[in-house]
């Protein structure tokens, strides 16, 4: 995923003098600003479905929580079916 932010312009790469094995990422220019319109974006989205997530219990979320794990755990075992290991790509 890296190399593909990387070579799109969004990141950079980059080592501090000190420590030589660790490779940190920054946002370019292009890179914040795409970040910043995500960011709005998800701060619509938030403000637009505040009327129905306020609705929900927390009974009601636990349910869905629960529901959502069992469901992820299904596509792994599905996806290792497959031949594919997605953890590791």
């Amino acid at each position: 995923m890296t190399k593909k932010l990387i070579e799109k312009g969004l990141i950079e790469s980059y080592q501090k003098p000190d420590n030589k094995k660790e490779i940190h990422f920054r946002l370019t220019e292009q890179g914040k600003k795409i970040y910043k319109i995500h960011d709005e974006l998800h701060k619509e989205f938030l403000e637009r479905d505040k009327a129905v997530f306020e609705q929900v219990t927390e009974e009601q979320f636990d349910f869905m929580i629960n529901f959502a794990e069992k469901y992820n755990r299904h596509l792994d075992v599905e996806i290792k079916k497959q031949g594919f290991d997605i953890k590791s790509e």
